[in-house]
């Protein structure tokens, strides 16, 4: 049976909404990490230099995992492969708070990351299952709202409840949310097995495959370049703000929760705005807004109030990746889905990583802490943003010419 044409609107949505929910414990689990490093450094008596290990290797471990199960995740019946991960994910969470030291925590990090990157990408895969093209630019929109929405809500929860009780306190959260999370997914999700028919006719992903096939390649190539002129700014972000434009200290908290409002709304118009005039057109707006933030937010002097400066970043980022990530959507057959965000997802990975490396290699400190060359990051970010509109317009061509010659094939079989 046609899983697609036997939903009605409201399924539809509910499995949108159970894939969200999905998405958000997954960031709310990544990202706490991080701004718990000083926890971490109190209770397990771990340099404070070091902490931030503890963050990033959920990354290298999420890259590595995609790639390590690229080939295999469009095997299985997508619901129960998510409840592995899912499973997998909330053990990791829960072995984290039995830590007693650096290299116990870690170990706990990395066995998160190696669900948590899978989950990712077989609830992108679900999602893209049941939503057609003409409603997915709203459902990419929704799904990826997971990232402001923890940004906004789940982490700052997360960091007041070490401070009420423990460290510990926000992973015993999010590992009895991932359980809540697994029992609506057992019983509302229906099996996700209609690929595995399809896979008969045509192999599942393979990443030799993908390197060899233009469309494919295209498709990472623009999610490579939308991270890259991310992450050159973002690990930077909060130094920058704070050392070159004089932002107090005591006010970022307030800054990042108004940037994952303007974030959240922004995704949510956008998803609209592409599923109405497509991709290319909004690609095209985000870059002519995200050249303007660039251009007078981050090379000298400074034209907006920082305010409008991060959340004018934040908001005009996403409106590139809902944009990226619909047409991305387009590119695999059913039975490569799941596969195929998983390259994705370690794609984006291993970019944001190098992005950090290059960014960290021009910019040098100076003596009152003010982060110098940021120009030199902004020009370079500036030449992938432009690069961005014109990758996606020739994408969207390939993909526009598919979908009339696959028309043509069916009016000719019948």
């Amino acid at each position: 049976m046609n899983i697609k044409a036997s939903l009605t609107p409201s399924s539809e949505q509910a499995v949108i909404l159970l894939m969200v929910l999905v998405q958000f414990i997954n960031m709310v689990d990544y990202m706490m990490v991080m701004p718990l490093g000083p926890d971490f450094a109190k209770a397990l008596s771990i340099p404070v230099d070091e902490a931030g290990f503890i963050g990033g290797v959920y990354t290298f471990a999420a890259a590595f995992m995609a790639l390590l199960l690229a080939n295999r995740l469009d095997r299985f019946d997508r619901r129960w492969a998510l409840l592995c991960c899912l499973a997998g994910l909330t053990i990791s969470t829960f072995l984290a708070t039995l830590a007693t030291g650096f290299y116990s925590l870690i170990a706990a990090r990395i066995a998160a990351g190696l669900f948590g990157g899978p989950a990712a990408s077989l609830a992108t895969a679900i999602v893209i299952d049941h939503v057609p093209e003409e409603r997915r630019g709203k459902a990419m929109a929704l799904l990826m709202s997971a990232f402001p929405t923890a940004a906004v809500i789940g982490v700052p929860l997360g960091l007041e409840m070490a401070h009420w009780f423990n460290w510990q306190a926000p992973f015993y959260l999010v590992s009895a949310s991932a359980l809540i999370v697994m029992a609506l997914i057992f019983w509302m999700l229906p099996p996700q097995s209609e690929h595995l028919a399809a896979a008969r006719k045509k192999p599942p992903f393979k990443i030799t495959a993908a390197l060899a096939d233009p469309m494919m390649l295209q498709g990472l190539s623009i999610t490579g370049t939308a991270i890259f002129a991310s992450f050159l700014f973002i690990p930077h972000l909060s130094p920058y703000i704070q050392f070159n434009l004089g932002f107090p200290r005591e006010e970022i908290g307030t800054l990042y929760m108004i940037g994952g409002l303007a974030t959240y709304v922004i995704m949510h118009i956008t998803g609209r705005l592409v599923d109405r005039f497509g991709p290319v057109s909004i690609t095209w707006l985000a870059a002519a807004g995200s050249l303007t933030i660039i251009f007078t937010g981050f090379m000298p002097p400074a034209l907006w109030p920082v305010m409008v400066t991060f959340a004018g970043f934040m908001a005009f980022n996403a409106m590139r990746n809902v944009a990226v990530q619909t047409t991305n959507s387009r590119i695999p057959a059913p039975q490569q889905r799941a596969g195929y965000m998983a390259a994705q997802s370690a794609t984006r990975h291993l970019v944001s990583g190098f992005a950090v490396a290059v960014s960290t290699f021009i910019l040098t400190t100076s003596e009152t802490g003010a982060l110098d060359h940021m120009a030199s990051v902004a020009w370079l970010s500036a030449l992938f943003t432009l690069m961005l509109p014109w990758q996606v317009s020739r994408l969207h061509r390939s993909l526009t010419l598919r979908k009339q010659q696959q028309a043509e094939k069916r009016a000719l079989a019948t």
